[in-house]
């Protein structure tokens, strides 16, 4: 039997994916269990996240919206795929995350210097959008120099945010997914975070503003670097394999055994490494160091511009925040230059460090400081 090309493989594969995450549900919904019982703050604090995290029915349910959505879309646009990625996939969703979806086709290729014909691709998928009846409100919108789709969603009520040919979307989602397999306070510590900023209106609406994605990667670097001794391992070395960079969506195994070989010496509570996590950033330097989760370690901004390929230097010249995109290399908070919202941010992170020592009560950080 002749092999299919990459290109054809690929769109089978998006058509086969939402069956085979519905069927390994479970294991996106696993992590490592305490190993011993909690109390105080650090038991507060591990009820709070999962009462708030996406359960098993909020998963099936985006996953047969994956599924149905991709299937109808499919039948009209032939040449592409439908890829989920963001909260959904990669463990840090809440019960009230939005989707990510990414299109997989040729145009990459096609369109790479030639936006014009880009926008014309994206307006005909917008007209296939807007033809389904449970989307409402498709729309053409810009993160930086990259256009996505956003439309509502009828039936669950989900906001849906449709990027092109976004590999690097799928490959983090995958990465902090496995990250949240390392170490059972990883998961935990992530949604009570994002709940935290949720609630301190700390993510912006605009592509300058801070967002999720960047604080996750924050939690991550500092897991790996800022705690001692770490709790988590630097994924790109000791699973290197799985973590290159790939252009092959079918190459991206969520299921596949990590089989790493590490053990965190670090015996620190919830309690412990939350009041830590605001300690750390509160004393960070971050016009002067760039984070890198990809090294697992923090580096001088003047020894990282030695070190960065030149061809990406400038996105880390003047951002307000320096912190490595995993596999693409850039800065990832290459836009975040509102420094008003950026200073509101390390405020709540100070406020938030003294209110938990002081009260010991996760609830006191939900209620609005600003």
């Amino acid at each position: 039997m002749e092999e299919l090309h990459p290109y054809d493989r690929m769109v089978v594969y998006c058509q086969q994916a939402p069956d085979l995450f519905i069927r390994n549900a479970s294991s996106l919904l696993s992590s490592p269990e305490s190993p011993t019982a909690l109390t105080g703050l650090s038991k507060d604090i591990y009820d709070t996240a999962n009462g708030h995290k996406q359960n098993a029915a909020d998963l099936f349910t985006k996953l047969n919206f994956w599924k149905s959505f991709s299937n109808y879309c499919g039948a009209k646009m032939k040449a592409y795929g439908f890829f989920m990625a963001g909260s959904t996939l990669n463990g840090f969703a809440l019960k009230t995350s939005d989707v990510d979806l990414v299109i997989l086709t040729r145009s990459k290729v096609k369109h790479k210097h030639n936006k014009r014909k880009m926008g014309v691709e994206l307006s005909w998928i917008i007209n296939i959008f807007k033809s389904n009846p449970s989307v409402s409100q498709a729309q053409m919108r810009k993160m930086g120099d990259k256009p996505y789709i956003y439309f509502k969603e009828l039936i669950n009520g989900y906001d849906v945010d449709v990027t092109m040919n976004l590999m690097d979307s799928i490959l983090n989602s995958h990465l902090l997914f496995r990250y949240t397999q390392v170490d059972w306070r990883v998961k935990p510590l992530g949604i009570i975070i994002k709940l935290f900023a949720k609630n301190q209106n700390l993510f912006g609406t605009f592509e300058h503003s801070f967002n999720s994605y960047h604080m996750m990667l924050m939690l991550i670097h500092y897991l790996q670097y800022g705690a001692k001794p770490a709790v988590v391992p630097c994924l790109h070395k000791s699973a290197q394999k799985m973590f290159s960079r790939s252009e092959k969506v079918f190459d991206i195994d969520f299921f596949k055994p990590m089989n790493i070989q590490f053990t965190s010496n670090n015996r620190q509570t919830l309690e412990e490494l939350l009041l830590g996590f605001f300690d750390y950033y509160n004393k960070f330097n971050f016009d002067m160091t760039v984070m890198s989760i990809r090294l697992g370690a923090a580096y001088p901004k003047n020894q990282w511009m030695t070190m960065v390929d030149k061809k990406i230097f400038h996105s880390y010249r003047s951002p307000i925040l320096k912190l490595e995109e995993p596999f693409e290399q850039k800065n990832a908070a290459r836009k975040v230059s509102d420094e008003k919202s950026f200073n509101k941010t390390r405020a709540a992170f100070k406020k938030a460090h003294q209110k938990l020592i002081e009260r010991r009560d996760i609830k006191c950080i939900f209620s609005k400081f600003i």
